[in-house]
């Protein structure tokens, strides 16, 4: 989160500057599963389950892990507070 805070404040201080996206070949699987691990706790605390329904013999994309966690981090971190 301080990363993409630091990523959207810096574009907004010069208009000039581009967005900084860093595709790579991504395993969405994987990135799906870390993401559910790192936030066990905090659904834990709230008594919620995650139900994971992720094929495991996704197809690996071209894209930028870490813009691609952040909106994971986003969508997840939304659905254990509301």
């Amino acid at each position: 989160i301080d990363r993409m805070i630091t990523d959207l404040l810096e574009v907004g201080r010069n208009n000039e500057r581009e967005f900084p996206i860093q595709p790579q070949k991504t395993d969405l699987c994987q990135l799906c599963f870390e993401m559910i691990e790192e936030l066990r706790d905090r659904y834990t605390i709230k008594s919620l389950k995650i139900e994971k329904d992720i094929p495991k013999d996704l197809p690996c994309v071209y894209a930028d892990p870490e813009r691609i966690r952040q909106v994971l981090m986003n969508l997840l971190d939304n659905a254990i507070k509301y």
